[in-house]
């Protein structure tokens, strides 16, 4: 079985939404490795002293255990068109590191920015984070989602977007998306016209 790994946001020498990533991590030890007691993400994460208060990548690689922790500079990566690749088999529930079918699926971009990938006609997430519509009242999120995310997560749970299940079909009743995840937040984003959804 495939390594599984986290991606946490530190930024100002302080990791963001640990209570998320933990929740993940203890879901995913549980089910695939039967742990009784999940590896602790806040005892495992000490930051290097050459961190300064800017944005950075915490990558944890761990299974039963933990094998790695790194630290990157982080650099947003820009995104400003996706392309529709459809894959009625593709799974990704959990966040492993074989990521081999959804680089695939990435070569499929063709001009595009990234893809968002289409799932027996629901649309579920882009190569490497969800997605939100704007429909003109809120921001929603596909039910059909590969990996609920840790920022998804964190935005359900105060009421700033509410899940729906959303078909190709409904790409018309939406104006922006919004590209999240541990590393976007909610301020930080990229909104994408859905005329750049192609």
């Amino acid at each position: 079985m495939s390594l599984l790994f986290e991606s946490i946001r530190i930024s100002r020498r302080a990791p963001l939404n640990l209570p998320y990533h933990q929740e993940r991590v203890k879901r995913s030890q549980t089910r695939l490795f039967k742990v009784k007691t999940p590896i602790s993400l806040k005892e495992s994460i000490h930051l290097p002293s050459y961190l300064d208060d800017g944005e950075y990548k915490c990558r944890i690689t761990y299974g039963q255990k933990i094998h790695k922790v790194e630290f990157s500079k982080y650099v947003p990566k820009k995104v400003s068109s996706l392309k529709l690749v459809f894959h009625d088999d593709v799974d990704y529930s959990f966040k492993f590191e074989d990521r081999q079918l959804l680089n695939t699926l990435y070569n499929q971009r063709e001009a595009c920015d990234d893809i968002l990938i289409v799932k027996q006609g629901y649309l579920t997430d882009t190569s490497y984070s969800n997605i939100v519509f704007w429909n003109g009242e809120q921001w929603l999120s596909p039910t059909h989602c590969l990996l609920p995310g840790t920022q998804r997560a964190k935005l359900l749970r105060e009421g700033t977007i509410r899940i729906e299940a959303i078909k190709v079909a409904d790409l018309g009743n939406f104006a922006y998306a919004k590209l999240i995840n541990a590393m976007l937040d909610w301020e930080t984003a990229p909104t994408i016209p859905i005329q750049a959804i192609v």
